[in-house]
């Protein structure tokens, strides 16, 4: 179960282990259809430096392989082969995990799907306008009019023609996922991946509703992957998180070897497998809703910590849940994590920003990106 990545995605924690939270800003694209515009609004660097990082770290942990172009991997190899903090990384390159791969004899089935991508992704006159600019001045100039819309849509589009190529799903750079998802560009391949978290973090969401009153007043709701919040607080440094995600990658052996095999009945179209696995999920989460049921009182309640927020829940269906085995187990421990607060505000404590101006500001950011 394969994935295709940007090495831009990789480069951006990387830079983040190697200077420490940056204190720049980005633009980032928001596009108003309806209008007929984009425009580019501004947000902390530091903010995408963490979402790339949560993106990466549950892509280590769930996908068999990672794949990127070998053309532009230098960007982070390089930078992770004089930081220990990174040393874990380019094992997972030396193990073909992170799989660098050469496209360079793709080039002409990569400029036969690429301008269809580019025409989805140009939704509005401006974006047309800006496109059209930047690869008349490359062919011209062998530059860009704009160098960031370039990276983002025409760069972002070549890394769609690649995983076309490939057959898999891609993940890209925070920006460039920020421009699909504003263009409404959608993958129409299945992921099992992403099918099976969403599912579990739809039902995670419910569980913060079971918080008391006054820690609904306090709580910051934002998406992070528990896969990400749990490798954040087991790391102890910086230099841990790498480590401890290895860890985890083997600790979740069973459950990736589950969704490749999800996977691979998608791709084939077996519908009987993919139908009975999907519904071995649903049937866990039904079960798991009807064991923290608050209106069930024939049990003593008490307040239980899960992760860092505390609900009140009675303690039988909990024991189910926690004693529960196999795959099971494993959905288990995705579910009972919270929203991510807590972790981001370690692993902000980790890099020395914690209660800083610039911690502060990296904070608010990512709420405003990683809102439910």
């Amino acid at each position: 179960m394969a994935i295709m990545a940007d090495n831009w995605l990789i480069e951006e924690v990387a830079d983040l282990f190697d200077n420490g939270i940056s204190n720049s800003v980005d633009p980032r694209i928001r596009i108003n259809e309806r209008e007929n515009y984009f425009e580019k609004t501004k947000l902390a660097r530091g903010a995408v430096q963490i979402e790339a990082l949560f993106s990466l770290l549950l892509n280590i942990v769930l996908r068999e392989s990672i794949v990127v172009d070998d053309g532009y991997a230098f960007g982070w190899s390089n930078t992770a082969e004089l930081n220990k903090s990174l040393i874990p990384l380019q094992s997972l390159a030396n193990d073909g995990v992170i799989d660098v791969r050469n496209f360079r004899d793709e080039w002409d089935r990569l400029d036969a799907i690429r301008p269809k991508i580019i025409d989805e992704l140009c939704v509005t006159d401006d974006l047309r306008s800006i496109t059209r600019a930047n690869i008349e001045e490359y062919e011209l100039h062998k530059r860009n009019a704009d160098s960031y819309m370039s990276i983002c849509l025409i760069g972002g589009a070549g890394m769609l023609a690649r995983s076309s190529l490939l057959k898999t799903n891609y993940v890209g750079h925070p920006h460039r996922q920020a421009l699909f998802q504003e263009a409404g560009l959608y993958s129409a391949k299945p992921d099992a991946v992403r099918d099976v978290i969403e599912d579990i973090d739809q039902v995670r969401s419910s569980l913060i509703q079971f918080s008391t009153a006054s820690m609904r007043g306090n709580q910051l709701k934002i998406n992070a992957p528990a896969i990400a919040i749990e490798i954040i607080q087991d790391s102890n440094s910086v230099e841990d998180i790498f480590r401890v995600a290895l860890e985890y990658r083997s600790k979740y052996r069973r459950l990736r070897d589950w969704l490749s095999n999800y996977q691979e009945a998608l791709d084939n179209g077996d519908l009987s497998t993919s139908v009975r696995m999907r519904t071995f999920l649903k049937s866990y989460l039904s079960d798991a809703q009807i064991d923290l049921d608050l209106a069930d009182d024939s049990s003593t309640s008490i307040s239980v910590s899960a992760a860092w927020f505390q609900f009140p829940v009675s303690t039988k269906p909990l024991k189910r849940i926690r004693s529960s085995f196999g795959l099971r187990s494993d959905f288990s421990r995705l579910l009972l994590k919270g929203k991510g607060e807590h972790a981001l505000r370690k692993l902000l404590e980790l890099f020395d920003e914690a209660g800083t101006a610039l911690g502060q500001d990296v904070e608010a950011s990512v709420i405003n990106i990683l809102k439910p």
